[in-house]
C-alpha cells in the first residue's frame, strides 16, 4: 500500500464573486513509503498547496487523498490533528524557532504537547540533535547558531515524534549555498535510513538530491 496516494486532487480558491482561482488542477500522485520526492515549479505554479493538502493543513475541493490507508476528506478536525502530530513533520524555510528557548527546549516542543515526562522528552530531544549533528549544541539559544544549525534544529524537532514523512517546504531557502548543501545532506542520509521525504524547492541542485522529481505548472503535473 503507498503511504500517499492522490487522485485527481483539484483545490479552488474562491476570490470573491465570480472570481475563481484554480491551484491545483487534477492532480494525480502516488508515493510510496522511503521515497525522496523533490517538487518544483515557478511562484504561483501550485506546489505550496500541495505540501499544505498533503500536511492535512489545507483540504482539496475535490479528488482523493489517501494517506497511510485513511481517506483524508472522510476525516474531522480532531482525526487531521492527530494525523499532522504523530505522523507528520513539518520543516519550514524560516525556522519557527522560539528565540529564548536553547535548542534542547526547541526539540522538545512536540513532545510536550503530547504529554511525554520531563526527562524522556529531554533524552529523546538529545537524540535527535546528536542525529543531525549537533550533540554538542543542546543548550545555545538561536541567536548563537549559524542559519545551516538553525534549520538542523528544526530538522530534529520535525522528528521528535517519528513521523512517517517530513514535508520539507523550501528549507534551504535562507542558507547560503553550503550551508543548504550541509542541510540536505542531512537529509539524504535521513532518507536512507527509510524516512520519507516531500522537499519542495525552486532550486534545481537542491532537488537533484531527491530520488524523484516532480514539475507542477498551473496546478499540473507537467512531467
Amino acid at each position: 500500500m503507498p503511504l500517499i496516494e492522490i487522485k485527481n486532487l483539484n483545490k479552488i480558491y474562491n476570490q470573491g464573486k465570480e472570481n475563481e482561482f484554480q491551484a491545483l488542477a487534477g492532480i494525480s500522485l502516488t508515493i510510496d513509503k522511503g521515497d525522496f520526492i523533490a517538487i518544483m515549479g515557478v511562484s504561483g505554479s501550485g506546489k505550496s498547496t500541495l505540501m499544505n493538502v498533503i500536511g492535512c493543513l489545507d483540504q482539496p475541493t475535490s479528488g482523493l487523498y489517501m494517506f497511510d490507508g485513511e481517506e483524508i476528506d472522510k476525516l474531522n478536525q480532531r482525526e487531521l490533528v492527530k494525523i499532522r502530530r504523530n505522523k507528520i513533520g513539518f520543516i519550514f524555510q524560516n525556522f519557527n524557532l522560539l528565540p529564548r528557548m536553547p535548542a534542547v527546549k526547541n526539540v522538545e516542543l512536540p513532545l510536550v504537547y503530547k504529554g511525554i515526562r520531563p526527562k524522556a522528552r529531554r533524552d529523546r530531544a538529545k537524540k535527535m540533535l546528536e542525529l543531525v549533528g549537533l550533540g554538542d549544541k543542546v543548550r545555545h539559544k538561536p541567536n548563537m547558531l549559524s542559519g545551516g544549525e538553525l534549520q538542523r534544529v528544526a530538522i530534529a524537532r520535525a522528528l521528535t515524534n517519528e513521523p512517517m514523512v517530513l514535508l520539507a517546504d523550501e528549507p534551504t531557502g535562507n542558507l547560503d549555498s553550503q550551508s543548504g548543501f550541509q542541510v540536505m545532506e542531512v537529509l539524504k542520509g535521513l532518507n536512507k535510513k527509510g524516512t520519507t521525504i516531500i522537499l519542495v524547492t525552486h532550486d534545481l541542485a537542491i532537488a537533484k538530491y531527491a530520488n524523484r522529481l516532480i514539475n507542477i505548472q498551473d496546478g499540473k503535473i507537467v512531467n
